[in-house]
């Protein structure tokens, strides 16, 4: 078994599928992981929608620039920014959503990963548009993307920075 370091490490942002539906199964795993990523004040203000229907998900590519090849599934995390403004204030509506949708997509992409599904995360894309096509609530608002697919080919290693580069500086005792 993989640690979760190596699946990070082997991760990467795939963008050229297999004709190939994912089980519903899978993408419910995938769906359950996004749950467990943390989110603050334990408000999991995020929702999603998850599309397979191959017309909606082409009318999606549509408005969505950062959304290249032929994925078999969208996932779209949703939050009621109004209603999380209420919990947790006006950093909650304004940042919290955004950093609690990108964990549990972070979740999806790695859990996506160990199961050999390739994934890729859109910021690109007309979220009034996206969320018109998906028919949400006009509370909710569309906030990021994450695609799936298997992929059709390896994608290259890209080459990562180091801990060196990462680390400004360390303060010790």
């Amino acid at each position: 078994m993989e640690s979760i370091l190596e699946i990070m490490k082997k991760r990467r942002s795939v963008r050229s599928h297999l004709d190939k539906p994912i089980d519903r199964e899978k993408i419910e795993l995938m769906i359950e992981a996004a749950s467990c990523a943390p989110s603050a004040s334990n408000a999991y203000p995020w929702k999603v929608v998850v599309v397979q229907n191959r017309k909606l998900l082409r009318k999606i590519q549509a408005v969505s620039p950062g959304m290249l090849g032929r994925p078999a599934a969208v996932v779209a995390f949703c939050d009621d920014r109004e209603q999380t403004g209420k919990s947790l204030g006006e950093f909650g509506a304004g940042i919290i959503c955004l950093m609690d949708a990108a964990h549990a997509a972070q979740n999806v992409c790695l859990l996506a990963a160990e199961l050999g599904i390739g994934s890729c995360c859109i910021m690109s894309f007309n979220p009034e548009a996206v969320g018109e096509l998906l028919g949400i609530q006009p509370a909710y608002k569309v906030d990021y993307l994450v695609s799936l697919g298997y992929q059709d080919r390896e994608p290259p290693a890209l080459k990562k920075r180091s801990v060196e580069e990462a680390v400004i500086s360390w303060i010790g005792e």
